[in-house]
């Protein structure tokens, strides 16, 4: 189970801030507009007046309500939603997907980590894990677990700040079985006494498994820094100290603790379920109300919050702070009120749109080209009563000396969107968007559906018609809300965070409780506040986005739905010439207007020096820079794209609305056909190359090892020690030879995908073709990715781990079987990791706790042999761990 606070970046926090009360005003050059409370308004309340009509199930005639509204859905959306409402007030979201192999179900309880008690910090986690071992109906430790591994299913638990979420996955003919087990963690849980000290120690190896996480760290020193009285202040995660020992000194038995707090705050009424099947909604229905009406109903036990967790003491404050890896960091956390309310126009939505993105006249194309940043990243999470708005910057080196001027140039960015207003264009490009999204929907996976219904439905500020729309949707233009929270990005209403391996000139003389960060904590830097820059222009030249030209001018649908016995099963070769191959598959499945688009250029082998394997690296970090400001307005119209330099190959992958694809491939083929590297781009591709490197050491053990079990698969791999030393043998004319030679000679495959015609694909192959004009590669000089073919027998191959730091020690098996290329032997190797993950799971985690990181998967080298690794990383010695995967296998050949 793992604990997750759903970052959207490595270094985002869901942060409870202050919640203060601030005036807005008109923004100049606006038409004028009334002004718009950032306040949540506890009146409005759509659920408590939503129309629910009481019925009865089908089969059982078994009591529940169902919402009698419309519910907002894409017409592009095969699927049928029901929303019920159940006696004990439990709120399910049944849908039925004819199209879906596998079944999901998610709860959702409106709890987490801000409920634990003072004395216990980790006992919402703790239950998380304690609920899966048994219940009344079905009362063995792993009956659940072993239930959905009998059936080819998945699993796994999260508890965040406030919502702790089970979900599952399975095939349909097994969803009302696991339901039946799901719905008894809800009902009569045994929290088994024999389970509580495994299950601690569970908790405990996945506390220092996260020890040397930099995310983790900056998180709990945030909370450190906190008011102590407020919940947030508190240890998440849990650990043998926090839990087992904390009880003992206060003679509390845990078990008895975590009963208690599951009885408490594990209430019907603030549960959110969501059920994706095959099967009809009104089998769903029944199964919904039959296995979980017998949830208790206890009232919104949520616990109340009052005050705030970062008070005035300390917003308004710089804190430096020591990272693990060889990051450089500058975090500002911006105090606002709850928005939960203000879902329709999501101002959040606008300003970080404007803050985050790259091209001309922006904040990141500025820092770019003074060397200072790479990256400019936002994100939101609510809480009762509290939101934030993070801005999280990625520092260069010159950048983390400069990081003063990069806040100046922030808040002068600020000014600038204060001196023009919200812009009522903006949010309609941002709108349009929205709505052929939504127009012509991508149906996500089962899971992935259930996962987003089950965590919306906790917007008690949302009208019930948008459950299937809420966040996908931008409708309202507010710009009172955008120029109200515009106003509160201000120096004195955020905490700044500062980090890296070693501040010049500041003595991290703290350290933080459970992760050990050391850390400083100062005022804001001088001129920060008070005189703002008046003139947003000199030396920043910021500006507006002009309007984007990447827009799909139009969504005809050129295609046509097929019937599914008539489906093409794969693409058509169009064309062959000496130089390229085009291939062609049109959409006869979905009948959208969307497209994919592949151009894969491969070009004459290059030496496997470890130089000029740091150099493609730089290359192509090079390239993504600067296509990234250039083609933003690409990305923000709907349309996405990769492009990967190696040594051996250039991939583009381009997708989106299909009217505007063929242009953006012809303009990001032009660039890279006449391609120069920046001298800044390439000074900050080398930096960000060797900490790359440098933090591989830094990664976990268990993850180390699949990266040298790739290594020693493939015949041309380099170690990283190889690359790291040659890292700074490479120049920047280095770089530009690569990409001058690239396509001198090469052999080009380009495969066009969607809602295009033969004519546009042949177009597409055709401007390809012309804009490379390379002469054809032979085969001879084509790179070819060799596996290592390992004759029977054993291996042993040690390595110690990178980071001297780390607690933990990790031991991974693989087991060589059939040739990759035989579909069977695929097959097999993937139905065995199958079988061998729950048992193994089991025996090792749960019954001999070895450690937090316990699975078996399956995959293949290509070229190479299908395998099966299983993989257990813990504090114990590596060579136990080792052994006992091998005595594990042993048993488990005789179970087969």
């Amino acid at each position: 189970m793992q604990h997750r606070l759903f970052l959207r970046a490595l270094l985002g926090l869901l942060l409870l801030v202050l919640h203060r009360l601030y005036s807005t005003r008109n923004a100049a050059h606006q038409p004028e507009q009334p002004a718009s409370s950032l306040h949540p308004q506890p009146h409005l309340r759509p659920w408590a007046s939503a129309p629910f009509v009481a019925r009865k199930t089908a089969s059982q005639g078994l009591p529940f309500a169902e919402y009698a509204g419309v519910l907002e859905q894409s017409e592009n959306d095969p699927r049928e939603h029901r929303l019920i409402r159940l006696p004990n007030n439990l709120v399910v979201a049944c849908v039925r997907d004819p199209d879906a192999s596998t079944a999901a179900a998610v709860l959702s309880v409106n709890i987490g980590s801000l409920a634990n008690p003072p004395e216990l910090p980790g006992l919402a986690h703790f239950l998380e894990h304690m609920l899966f071992m048994g219940t009344e109906k079905y009362p063995g430790e792993n009956e659940y677990t072993q239930f959905l591994a009998n059936n080819s299913g998945t699993h796994n638990a999260f508890t965040s700040d406030t919502q702790t979420t089970y979900y599952f996955g399975i095939p349909n003919g097994a969803l009302d079985g696991a339901l039946d087990r799901f719905s008894r963690f809800f009902i009569d849980p045994l929290l088994a006494p024999g389970g509580v000290d495994r299950e601690v120690r569970a908790v405990d190896s996945e506390y220092k498994g996260n020890l040397r996480s930099d995310g983790w760290r900056m998180m709990h020193l945030v909370a450190a820094l906190a008011d102590p009285a407020h919940p947030y202040s508190r240890f998440r995660i849990g650990s043998l100290e926090s839990l087992r020992d904390a009880a003992r000194e206060r003679g509390l038995d845990p078990r008895d603790e975590v009963a208690a707090l599951h009885a408490r705050y594990y209430s019907a009424d603030i549960m959110k379920l969501a059920i994706v099947g095959n099967y009809s909604t009104d089998q769903l229905v029944e199964w919904a109300v039959d296995k979980f009406s017998g949830v208790p109903s206890k009232g919104d036990t949520r616990p109340p919050h009052s005050g705030h967790p970062l008070g005035p003491a300390t917003l308004g404050q710089t804190v430096h702070f020591e990272t693990i890896a060889d990051h450089h960091i500058l975090s500002l956390q911006f105090a606002l009120p709850e928005l939960k309310a203000m879902y329709r126009a999501d101002p959040r939505h606008y300003i970080m749109s404007l803050l985050s993105r790259d091209g001309p006249g922006s904040l990141l194309a500025f820092l770019k080209a003074q060397g200072w940043a790479t990256s400019i990243h936002g994100h939101s999470g609510d809480s009762e009563g509290f939101s934030i708005l993070p801005v999280d910057l990625t520092l260069t080196p010159t950048g983390l000396a400069h990081y003063t001027d990069v806040l100046r140039a922030l808040f002068a960015y600020v000014r600038m969107l204060e001196h023009h207003g919200p812009q009522k264009w903006i949010h309609d490009e941002l709108r349009t968007i929205d709505d052929l999204q939504h127009r012509f929907l991508d149906k996500s996976e089962a899971l992935d559906w259930a996962m987003y219904l089950a965590g919306a439905g906790h917007n008690e500020h949302m009208d019930p018609a948008h459950f299937l729309t809420k966040d996908t949707l931008l409708r309202d233009f507010d710009a009172g809300a955008v120029a109200g929270v515009l106003r509160l990005l201000r120096p004195e209403n955020s905490l700044i965070l500062v980090g890296a391996q070693a501040h010049s000139g500041v003595r991290c003389e703290l350290e933080e409780k459970y992760f050990g960060t050391r850390y400083h904590v100062a005022g804001l830097p001088a001129g920060l506040v008070g005189d703002r820059p008046a003139d947003w222009r000199v030396p920043y030249g910021f500006h507006l986005p002009a309007r984007n030209g990447f827009l799909p001018q139009s969504t005809a649908v050129v295609t046509a739905k097929a019937p599914a016995a008539d489906v093409a099963p794969a693409p058509t070769l169009l064309r062959r010439t000496n130089a390229t191959e085009l291939w062609f598959k049109q959409d006869d499945q979905f009948a959208a207007p969307r497209g994919d688009i592949r151009v894969h250029i491969k070009v004459a082998n290059r030496p496997s020096a470890a130089a000029a394997a740091v150099a493609a690296r730089i290359l192509d970090y090079s390239v993504n820079e600067v296509l990234r400001g250039e083609l933003y307005a690409a990305s923000r119209a709907g349309l996405g794209y990769s492009v990967t330099v190696s040594k051996s190959a250039v991939t583009i992958d381009a997708s989106g609305f299909s009217d505007r694809l063929p242009h953006l491939v012809e303009t990001i083929v032009r660039r890279l056909r006449s391609f120069k590297v920046p001298a800044h781009t390439f000074n900050t591709g080398l930096t960000e190359t060797r900490q790359y490197y440098q933090n591989q050491h830094y990664v976990q053990p268990y993850r180390q090892l699949a990266g040298l079990s790739t290594n020693l698969g493939y015949a041309a791999s380099l170690p990283l020690s190889a690359l790291e030393a040659a890292v700074d043998r490479v120049a920047i004319g280095d770089v530009q030879a690569l990409m001058d030679a690239a396509f001198e000679q090469a052999r080009t495959t380009v495969l066009v995908a969607g809602n295009f015609n033969e004519a546009d694909a042949l177009a597409v192959g055709a401007s390809v073709e012309s804009i490379l004009g390379a002469q054809p590669l032979p085969g001879y000089l084509a790179a070819a990715n060799r596996a290592v073919a390992y004759e029977p027998g054993h291996f042993l191959v040690q390595q110690r781990a990178l980071d001297a730091g780390t607690p933990n020690s990790a031991a991974r098996t693989t087991v060589y079987l059939g040739h990759a290329a035989s579909a069977k032997e695929r097959t097999v190797a993937h139905v065995l990791a199958r079988l061998l993950h729950e048992p193994f799971f089991d025996q090792l985690r749960t019954k001999e706790q070895l450690g937090y990181i316990v699975g078996a998967g399956g995959s293949d080298f290509v070229g190479g042999r299908a395998v099966v690794s299983l993989v257990v990383q813990g504090e114990a010695n590596p060579a136990f761990l080792a052994l006992r995967v091998q005595r594990f296998l042993r048993d488990f050949r005789q179970h087969l």
